[in-house]
């Protein structure tokens, strides 16, 4: 019997002002994220460049998932952010 101990997946998106993209592994509720690829231009409103930075950065730094009933996704650091 063969037991898997993670699935690796592929992600991309838009974070606001850039497209990133990266890898991702899962095991149970475990989620952990490869470091993240984006382009580098820059925002129009500093205030959105902050955001996606924030983004980002703890996209980059998560470590388990949750699915809400109401369908959404909550991904959390192992610090407990969200």
């Amino acid at each position: 019997c063969w037991k898997l101990g993670y699935i690796s997946y592929a992600a991309d998106g838009n974070a606001s002002c850039n497209s990133f993209g990266a890898s991702y592994k899962l095991s149970g509720e475990g989620l952990s994220v490869s470091p993240i690829a984006a382009t580098k231009r820059a925002c129009a409103e500093a205030n959105r460049m902050r955001q996606e930075s924030a983004f980002l950065d703890l996209l980059g730094r998560t470590a388990r998932f949750d699915i809400r009933p109401d369908g959404a996704l909550l991904l959390e650091t192992s610090a407990g952010q969200t």
